[in-house]
C-alpha cells in the first residue's frame, strides 16, 4: 500500500513539474521556433551515414580524443577534501590502406610523445580556511603545459576584439584596461571566488586537465587532423568584465588558436546543450528520418548564408 501511494505522489510531483515548465514557458520563444521549423527540418538536419568499410582514401589521417574522470572526495582529512583526476588521449589512424581501420597507435609511441598515460593529477583545499582559490591556481598552473600568462589570455582577446588586441599595451584606452592587474597570474583569473564550492572546485580541475592532454597532443609530433573535446566549446563570460570568468575558459580560447595554427579541427563532443528546443528538434528527426536514424542538426552562425536561427 505504502508503495503505491509514493508511487503515485511521485507521479504527481513529476507532472506538476512538467506542467509548471510548459507554463512557464515564454510563447515569444514558440513564435522564435516557429520562424525556424520549416528551415531546420528541410535545410539542417541530415543523416549520419556509417563509414564504408571498403574505402580507401587519398590520404589517411590520424584522430584523436582525450577524456577525463575522477573524484572530489577521495578523502577527507580533517576539513580537507582531496581530489583526483584521471586524464588519458587516445590517437588512431584511418589507416584505410592497410585495411586495420581506425587502429589506436601503440602505448609506448602515445608515451614518447605525450608522457605517461594516463596523467595522474591530485589537488587539496581546506573547506574553512578560505585557501581554495590560492591552492585551486596553484593546481591550475601544475597541471596546463602554457606556463605564459599573457600568452594564455591574450587569444580570448585577440579574438573577441577582431585583433585590436593582440598585446598587453593594446589594452590602453579599452574598456578592458582597467581590469590588467587582473590578468597578469592565474588565481587573478578567477573571478568566481564565491562558487568555488568542492564540485565547481572539481570541475575546474577536470577541464584544465582535459585541455591540457589536448595541449600536448597539438605541440606533439602526432599531428592528428582531428581533436575530440569532451564538452562543449562555450565559455563562461564574467557579466561584468566581458572575459571568461574562469581561467579554464583562457584555455579554450588559447586551444582554438593553436589548433588553427596547427590546421586541426577541435570538435566538441557534449551531453549537456544549450540548444532551446533541442527535444522539438530530435521529434522533426524522428518524424523524419525514423525512429532510429543517426542523425544531426547543423548550427548556422549570424555569418552563414541565411544568417542564425530566430532561437
Amino acid at each position: 500500500m505504502l508503495e503505491k501511494i509514493l508511487t503515485e505522489k511521485f507521479r504527481r510531483t513529476l507532472k506538476m513539474i512538467f506542467t509548471d515548465i510548459t507554463n512557464q514557458q515564454d510563447r515569444r520563444d514558440e513564435q522564435e521556433f516557429s520562424k525556424d521549423e520549416d528551415r531546420i527540418k528541410e535545410n539542417l538536419l541530415d543523416t549520419i551515414d556509417q563509414f564504408p568499410s571498403d574505402i580507401l582514401l587519398e590520404q589517411d589521417f590520424r584522430l584523436a580524443a582525450v577524456d577525463g574522470s575522477g573524484t572530489d572526495s577521495l578523502m577527507t582529512l580533517d576539513d580537507i577534501r582531496v581530489h583526483l583526476l584521471s586524464t588519458s588521449a587516445i590517437v588512431l589512424d584511418t589507416n584505410t590502406h592497410s585495411e586495420n581501420l581506425f587502429a589506436p597507435l601503440d602505448r609506448e609511441t602515445m608515451e614518447d610523445e605525450l608522457g605517461e598515460q594516463p596523467q595522474i593529477d591530485g589537488h587539496w583545499h581546506s573547506g574553512v580556511r578560505n585557501d581554495a582559490r590560492t591552492k585551486l591556481s596553484d593546481s591550475l598552473a601544475n597541471i596546463y603545459p602554457l606556463k605564459d600568462i599573457a600568452a594564455l589570455t591574450l587569444p580570448f582577446f585577440r579574438d573577441y576584439t577582431d585583433g585590436q588586441i593582440s598585446s598587453f599595451s593594446d589594452f590602453t584606452g579599452t574598456d578592458f584596461e582597467e581590469y590588467v592587474p587582473r590578468l597578469r597570474d592565474m588565481e587573478s583569473l578567477i573571478s568566481r571566488e564565491q562558487y568555488l564550492t568542492n564540485p565547481a572546485v572539481h570541475e575546474e580541475l577536470r577541464k584544465t586537465s582535459e585541455y591540457a592532454g589536448i595541449r600536448k597532443i597539438l605541440t606533439s609530433d602526432l599531428r592528428p587532423k582531428y581533436i575530440f573535446i569532451d564538452g562543449a566549446m562555450s565559455v563562461f563570460i564574467h557579466h561584468v568584465r566581458h572575459y571568461p570568468s574562469m581561467p579554464s575558459g583562457f584555455m579554450l580560447r588559447e586551444l582554438c588558436a593553436l589548433a588553427r595554427q596547427k590546421n586541426v579541427i577541435l570538435c566538441a563532443v557534449s551531453k549537456n546543450h544549450t540548444i532551446p528546443f533541442a527535444h522539438r528538434i530530435a521529434k522533426m528527426a524522428r518524424d523524419k528520418f525514423g525512429e532510429g536514424a543517426k542523425w544531426f542538426c547543423q548550427l548556422p552562425c549570424k555569418d552563414d548564408p541565411g544568417g542564425g536561427l530566430h532561437i
